[in-house]
């Protein structure tokens, strides 16, 4: 009997091996596994290997989830991560408004530069200082025009500053050209800039606005007087010397009672020969050449001003450029807005005397709130009004050039 069942058994053995050694056929484009016997798992079989389960982990847990639909859900701290609840990140601080950084060339009081000497006629002094401020910043123009040698596009390019402009993202001044029809145009600000140098080159050059000859200037201290009754007096009759009127001829009803009175109008640099609106033409040079300060420092004070250790020619210029002109009344606060916050800084650091209009305007006794420029600017300039300060603004100005 033991020998039976051993051949039984036998024969069952065998039969096994046969089912279990027979190859299995692999469908068409189907991979066949090659035996790993570090696996754990039989070489014929074609399932994926058996992982162990993860450890439970509260981190990953809370962090990671599978949805019903099979994408990753991501939590953050228990609130779900929505693009409308994330905050932008705040820009970072401009290189000029470092303190390390604020150097010049020039020390002390820039209000003596900008005082008028004795003797000097107001509007003389006031064209000689425009013209200067425009040469300085012409220079400085020079650097952020010229071609680089290596990429051959200057730092101020069509690519770099497509606009204008002179702020942060989030807030940031855009000024516009106003072209032939009148409709504010937005201009690269290398284009912008070229067409402000022609358009001041072409108001110092003209004759009528910034005279030259000597001829056309008279002394209102030693002009003679003509009144609608009669001439300067002249020698009269024997006895009373002087006092003889000579007759004026007829005059007209039409004139305003100011000329009829022989009372006349004054305006600064009316002895010089400046005509009547010399200072309403030298404010708009000013607010032009102040948006091109404020396009250096906010897109180009890094490149190339201070990679080429040339930022203290930039700040002793604007420094004096904006002493000029508040003391001359070129410029309002609101004119300022764009780099104001350089300003406050200056005053700060008390490179502004107290009694300057900037320290006044910025200083620790200067009110918060920004006043109305009616309360703090000369009038008006001709032209389109400048928009309201608000995300993105827009400064419409005239294109000189149409």
């Amino acid at each position: 009997m033991a020998s039976f069942f051993n051949s039984v058994r036998q024969g069952l053995n065998r039969t096994g091996n046969r089912n279990n050694n027979q190859p299995q056929q692999s469908q068409p484009g189907q991979r066949q596994d090659s035996p790993n016997l570090a696996s754990g798992y039989a070489p014929s079989s074609l399932g994926p290997p058996r992982v162990p389960p993860l450890p439970s982990s509260p981190s990953l847990s809370s962090s990671i989830g599978m949805g019903s639909s099979g994408q990753l859900a991501q939590e953050h701290s228990g609130h779900p991560m929505h693009s409308s609840s994330l905050q932008p990140p705040a820009p970072p601080r401009p290189l000029f408004l470092n303190p390390n950084v604020q150097g010049f060339i020039v020390k002390g009081n820039y209000m003596t530069l900008a005082a008028t000497p004795k003797l000097v006629d107001s509007g003389e002094w006031l064209a000689h200082q425009v013209v200067m401020q425009y040469r300085l910043l012409s220079k400085l123009l020079e650097q952020v025009l010229c071609p680089n040698e290596f990429t051959g596009l200057p730092s101020c390019n069509h690519i770099t500053c497509p606009s204008m402009s002179a702020g942060t993202i989030n807030f940031s001044h855009t000024y516009t050209w106003l072209d032939n029809n009148r409709q504010p145009t937005t201009l690269p600000a290398p284009q912008y800039i070229s067409l402000v140098q022609k358009w001041i080159s072409g108001k110092i050059l003209d004759p009528k606005i910034f005279p030259t000859d000597i001829s056309t200037f008279s002394n209102v201290n030693t002009a003679a007087a003509t009144f609608a009754s009669g001439g300067p007096p002249t020698p009269g009759i024997p006895g009373a010397p002087g006092i003889t009127p000579i007759a004026a001829g007829p005059t007209s009803s039409s004139l305003p009672m100011s000329q009829l009175s022989g009372a006349t109008t004054e305006w600064l640099g009316k002895s010089a020969g400046f005509p009547e609106e010399f200072q309403s033409d030298c404010k708009s040079l000013y607010k032009q050449m102040l948006r091109i300060y404020a396009h250096l420092y906010w897109a180009h004070f890094k490149e190339p001003f201070f990679d080429l250790s040339n930022e203290r020619h930039l700040n002793s210029s604007f420094t004096h450029f904006v002493t000029v002109g508040t003391q001359f009344d070129l410029l309002s606060r609101k004119d300022v807005e764009p780099i104001e916050a350089l300003l406050e800084l200056w005053v700060g650091m008390k490179i502004f005397p107290a009694e300057s209009k900037i320290a006044l305007w910025f200083g620790p006794s200067a009110m918060a709130p920004l006043p109305s420029q009616s309360a703090v600017a000369s009038p008006t300039l001709p032209g389109p009004p400048t928009s309201t300060p608000v995300s993105g603004q827009i400064a419409q100005v005239p294109g000189f050039g149409a």
